[in-house]
Formats: structure tokens, sequence, C-alpha cells
């Protein structure tokens, strides 16, 4: 199992692949996300969206880096705000029922 493609990219999508790749590293979740106050669901989706055009990108070569390097801390804080409790409505652990809650 792995992150990226075991076939190589078919020559004639390529120059499509690398179109879209300009426009989808430049996502970012929406600010209520990005604050940590929003659903945890549709955020966690959003960044898994984020997460996979970011590795799509690494596999397409270094002239994605710069943007997918940007793409790569806007993933980090994304994600760091629902685990190190800055968000709005962060998660606690629940020691009664011994998981997260929101």
């Amino acid at each position: 199992m792995s992150f990226y493609a075991t076939a190589p990219i078919r020559p004639e999508l390529k120059p499509d692949l690398e179109a879209s790749l300009l426009t989808d590293l430049e996502y970012d979740v929406p600010l209520n996300y990005r604050k940590g106050a929003g659903d945890t669901y549709f955020s966690g989706k959003m960044l898994a969206r984020l997460a996979r055009v970011v590795l799509i990108s690494n596999q397409m070569g270094a002239q994605f880096a710069g943007k997918r390097d940007a793409a790569v801390r806007r993933l980090a804080k994304g994600v760091t705000v629902w685990l190190d409790g800055s968000g709005q409505n962060p998660f606690v652990y629940d020691d009664t029922w011994r998981g997260l809650a929101r």
C-alpha cells in the first residue's frame, strides 16, 4: 500500500493534470474551519482533499514545489488547530467515556 500511484501518469493526461494542480494547490479550507470553529466531519473531508492534492503534486515533480510547500503549511495549520487546543471548538478527552468529544 502506498500514498502514490503505482502506474505512471499517462502522457496525454499530464497537461490537464498540471493545469488542475495549479488551481487545486491554492485551495484552502473556509475561515471558520481554519479557526477550529466548524464541523469536524466536513473540515476533515476538506483537509483530506488538500492532502491528496499535495501528494499528487509531489508525484508530478519539482515544478510544483513552491505551491506544494505553501499547501503543506496550510494543511499543517488546518490539522493543528484541532489537535493543539487553540480551536474555537476544541477536542477534549472525556475520562468517563474514554474518547474525544467536541
